[in-house]
């Protein structure tokens, strides 16, 4: 025991920092913990699945029986769910059974994790504590090792060592993506406030300080203060969720393709071979500035493939910035604001940069910066009766005078959209082989191109757009998937004249309300016009429909359609 409690004290000992400052801390984490696990971790990172890494460390591995078992039979388990790139915090996780004695420490099987919580539960690697066989705590997504065994000593313990100099505070700091620090008398509170807004933000540290460090760094006794790992940015604030949620946001973050995506705001990116301080302080007073905007540096190999499929040039390449609508599939043109002299500078000068993004955001919100869709590159032209067209080309491919013009927008290696062209491609040779000089046909690949208005053909799903001659600002979306509805969305809505050799049959009554269920699909995308015009299509194509369906019982003489009753089921 003496040998563990010493562990711990060097696990809770602060390092000797030099600080000049105290408003923006820049710790260096340097733990003895880390050092001791270091061979383990050169392990980890060479094993593919984590769990084959159990038979060379003391950890035990859990599916749903073996869990249970251990629950019952230990008074406190410690359970650890993680995928298969985080060999690294399954052997750190492993190693740090040692200095938690009173809990058996377990890797669990994802599901089998999720089986035993069945609640909501953050992204791997996150780790659950059960005491007396109730889950007391569920902690994550773990971003490194040291994240984790302070996390784990935290909701253990439910207590933290009070910190009683500057030096001691540098070194707490920075444990976790976000610290929390209060007076030793609220701990109770911040540790409760930590523990309930942590599904929102992710694993949270919460300190203790003696006054004099309170008074060191300008706190008020009664206040508390976060601290943000990324920016390295410390603010007090009045101890209240709503509070903390506003300032837990960082100033700026690491780009993953998962944020980019889930990103409400604009994503302004920034991009270097060598991220260095002069670049941070720049991106973090930005971010202070411009709350409006989401900013982000761009490390990960992965989400610099993704970014760079918005540009026609590879973006990530050398010192970069730019801005992107993320969600809608656009980039802003910053070349007039960010130019390349600037980039291509010997030095880098953040006050020019400074004054330039600036010029720039101001610029964006008064719709002043121009934006392109994100586009493959313009296909050669090509006699193919069905021309490929991308996003920088839709519009002068579609809006082409006197033609109307038929869209089949698909995704890759579906067999829905493979089947859809099909139908689409013989509509489309047998319109050729009659002449029909003043109708054309097209695709686009929907997941790597976007126009601007946006799509609101399915997401996902092949759909088909009619562009008629008499009226380009409002396409017909096709009701159905067969070559006689695209033959349907002709007759009805084309403004020209056309022959074809043969017409094709349409469906019965049941593939058509299926067919109208999928065409609502788009309405969420769609704007109110868009919507009125969906509806207009539904409510024509519907009476051909019964049109022809009525026509086919009169030889049967068995009761007919009428569009009140179709009105009804629609």
């Amino acid at each position: 025991m003496a040998e563990i409690d010493a562990k711990k004290k060097k696990f809770h000992q602060s390092k000797k920092v030099n600080i000049s400052a105290v408003k923006v801390y820049k710790p260096i984490f340097v733990s003895l913990i880390k050092m001791l696990l270091s061979f383990f971790f050169s392990i980890a990172f060479s094993v593919y699945i984590p769990f084959s890494l159990t038979e060379t460390l003391s950890i035990e591995t859990a599916n749903d029986e073996i869990l249970h078992k251990l629950i019952e039979e230990n008074p406190i388990v410690i359970a650890l769910s993680c995928s298969q790139k985080d060999a690294y915090i399954l052997a750190s996780f492993s190693n740090a059974e040692s200095l938690f004695p009173e809990a058996k420490f377990v890797a669990v099987f994802p599901l089998s994790l999720r089986n035993f919580l069945n609640q909501s539960v953050p992204s791997d690697p996150y780790f659950a504590i059960i005491k007396n066989g109730v889950p007391t705590a569920v902690v994550g997504q773990i971003d490194d090792e040291s994240t984790l065994l302070y996390m784990i000593d935290l909701h253990l313990y439910g207590t933290r060592p009070v910190l009683n100099s500057q030096s001691e505070l540098i070194a707490a700091l920075g444990e976790s993506p976000i610290t929390l620090m209060s007076s030793y008398k609220q701990f109770d509170n911040t540790f409760s406030l930590a523990k309930e807004v942590m599904p929102t933000v992710g694993p949270v540290n919460v300190i203790s300080l003696a006054p004099s460090v309170i008074s060191d760094i300008n706190m008020k006794p009664n206040e508390c203060a976060i601290y943000r790992k990324v920016d390295n940015a410390l603010e007090p604030f009045d101890c209240s969720k709503n509070t903390f949620l506003n300032i837990s946001k960082t100033t700026f973050d690491f780009a993953t393709i998962d944020k980019l995506r889930n990103s409400q705001k604009l994503a302004v990116l920034f991009h270097s071979p060598e991220i260095k301080p002069e670049h941070t302080e720049l991106v973090f007073v930005l971010g202070s500035h411009f709350r409006d905007f989401n900013f982000f540096f761009l490390k990960d190999e992965k989400t610099k493939e993704f970014v760079n499929a918005f540009y026609e040039r590879q973006f990530c390449n050398g010192l970069n910035f730019g801005i992107v609508d993320v969600k809608n599939n656009f980039i802003y043109e910053v070349n007039d604001y960010i130019t390349d002299e600037l980039k291509n500078a010997t030095e880098f000068d953040a006050q020019i940069w400074l004054n330039s993004i600036a010029q720039l955001i101001n610029a964006l919100n008064l719709g002043q910066v121009p934006k392109t869709p994100k586009s493959e590159p313009i296909p050669k032209p090509s006699d193919l009766p069905i021309k490929k067209i991308v996003g920088l080309n839709y519009f002068d491919f579609v809006l082409e005078t006197n033609m109307d013009v038929l869209v089949l927008f698909v995704k890759p290696r579906s067999n829905e959209c493979a089947e859809m062209f099909t139908e689409f491609r013989k509509v489309a040779e047998d319109s050729i082989a009659n002449n029909n000089t003043n109708l054309k046909f097209a695709f686009m690949d929907a997941t790597v191109n976007q126009i601007d208005g946006g799509l609101y053909p399915i997401p996902g799903q092949p759909s088909i757009l009619l562009y008629p001659a008499a009226n380009k600002s409002f396409p017909r979306l096709m009701i159905g998937k067969k070559a006689a509805d695209i033959q349907l969305l002709m007759r009805l809505f084309a403004t020209n004249s056309f022959k074809l050799s043969k017409e094709e049959k349409l469906g019965g009554m049941s593939d058509f309300f299926a067919a109208v269920e999928y065409a609502k699909l788009a309405k969420p995308k769609m704007n109110q016009e868009q919507i009125e015009v969906l509806d207009d299509t539904i409510k024509k194509v519907a009476e051909a429909y019964i049109l022809h369906i009525n026509n086919e019982k009169k030889s049967t003489g068995e009761a007919e359609n009428s569009f009140t009753t179709v009105n009804k089921e629609l």
